[in-house]
């Protein structure tokens, strides 16, 4: 899956046909002969970024080849036409009504410039739904853009009334606390939408890779905020919540959790504790896996499944 950022290279859609990172409902390949075509199906191009607004975002990529059967990239399919530039992209996607506030358009350029691929970022929308040049609400299914049923075209419809809350980021470092180091644990969430969140909670699960005592592990200086005790869950998983303290506005980050955790051994288990956070609020809900071994983060559902499956056996997402 392609992360956010402020430029995309040859060497980043390589990657995902090497690793063979198939379509999902946050990514479409598309060949650069969509592009190409002396018409090209303008409609097919409002109706695919339409989706993507009406969905959760995601990322249209003009120039890879898929296999229609797998849905795993095959190969690099450029656009050749030099008409096809990145203003002549612009133009469709505003077609769309009412307009995707947004959407950026990254295009790489290869062989001495004279052949293009699109990386378009489509972000989720908060002022949907956004209707295609042929009439029709779409969403983003799996590995297709299909019709909107009524009841959800109405949902969406009321989806900028709701807030979108989303977890940035996580802390998980030692400090000082009564004389000795522990690890020090916060999530930061933030407020994507103009709809003011007052209710939302969100749960901590703390994963240790292997066997684990978890009735040893406690809280500490949980700071006066509605910190549960840890619950245990398995041998080796144990979860904690946090209640919402306050109102959060537009673009506002507040910061939950803000607790010490008590590991008798924590220096033998260091690099074998994940942590996934599971944020609900009204309308919706933002999940993260944080790795403690390498500090990394992992904000896409799907992806966290598959490395919680990989590390844990049994897992049970339905215990989340």
């Amino acid at each position: 899956m392609l992360i956010e950022k402020d430029n995309y290279t040859l060497d980043d859609i390589q990657s995902l046909i090497d690793n063979e990172v198939e379509e999902s409902i946050h990514i479409e390949y598309k060949s650069g002969e969509a592009l190409d075509e002396k018409n090209p199906d303008v409609r097919a191009i409002t109706k695919e970024v339409s989706a993507f607004a009406n969905a959760d975002g995601g990322f249209l990529i003009y120039g890879v080849k898929e296999n229609n059967i797998t849905h795993i990239p095959e190969s690099i399919c450029p656009v050749k036409n030099p008409k096809r530039n990145k203003e002549w992209l612009e133009q469709k996607i505003l077609l769309i009504t009412p307009i995707i506030s947004g959407i950026k358009i990254y295009p790489i350029r290869i062989n001495n410039n004279e052949e293009l691929i699109y990386v378009v970022r489509v972000p989720k929308s908060e002022d949907c739904p956004h209707m295609a040049s042929d009439g029709h609400y779409y969403k983003k299914r799996n590995f297709s853009s299909e019709p909107m049923e009524h009841y959800e075209v109405q949902e969406a419809f009321f989806r900028s009334k709701n807030p979108s809350l989303a977890i940035m980021s996580c802390e998980f470092e030692q400090d000082f606390y009564n004389q000795e180091f522990l690890p020090y644990f916060r999530a930061f969430i933030i407020n994507k939408s103009s709809a003011v969140a007052k209710s939302y909670k969100i749960n901590i699960y703390f994963y240790v890779k292997g066997d684990y005592d978890v009735k040893s592990v406690s809280l500490r200086n949980p700071n006066d905020e509605k910190v549960t005790s840890f619950i245990k869950m398995s041998s080796n998983e144990f979860r904690t919540s946090c209640r919402c303290k306050e109102d959060i506005y537009l673009n506002e980050v507040v910061t939950l959790g803000n607790f010490f955790v008590d590991f008798p051994d924590y220096n033998d288990i260091r690099n074998r504790i994940f942590i996934r956070m599971v944020l609900m609020f009204e309308g919706g809900n933002s999940e993260l896996l944080y790795i403690n071994s390498n500090k990394s983060l992992v904000f896409d559902s799907e992806e966290i499944d598959k490395i919680m499956k990989e590390n844990f056996n049994p897992y049970n997402r339905d215990w989340l």
